[in-house]
């Protein structure tokens, strides 16, 4: 929705949402000057409880992504992403030689946290 991100000077978008879980999410993303411009675009003359992307559909992105490669989709990105993010963290809380039930523990706090 219009109402959860808010653009600023210097090409840089601010997200501010509740997320899954309702945990708060605020971040500050520079972008490119197209993609800054793009928004704006897409929000004139819109309500904050309006969407972005009103012209665009999850059904319309998949069926666009399958006919790059099939079997590809949004949640693809959504997976990878998390996978990535996931290995990162384990990466920064563990060490080599911990014993499995360490690791254990903290894949168990991480998947509570993200």
């Amino acid at each position: 929705m219009i109402g959860h991100y808010f653009t600023e000077q210097g090409n840089v978008v601010e997200f501010n949402f509740l997320g899954k879980d309702s945990i708060p999410y605020h971040n500050l993303v520079p972008v490119d000057k197209k993609v800054f411009d793009n928004l704006e675009s897409f929000c004139q003359d819109k309500k904050k409880s309006d969407l972005v992307f009103d012209v665009l559909s999850t059904r319309f992105v998949n069926r666009y992504l399958a006919r790059q490669e099939p079997g590809l989709c949004s949640k693809s990105f959504r997976t990878w992403k998390a996978n990535i993010v996931f290995q990162e963290e384990l990466d920064k809380r563990t060490n080599c030689d911990d014993d499995t039930n360490a690791k254990v523990k903290i894949c168990s706090l991480l998947s509570k946290t993200y």
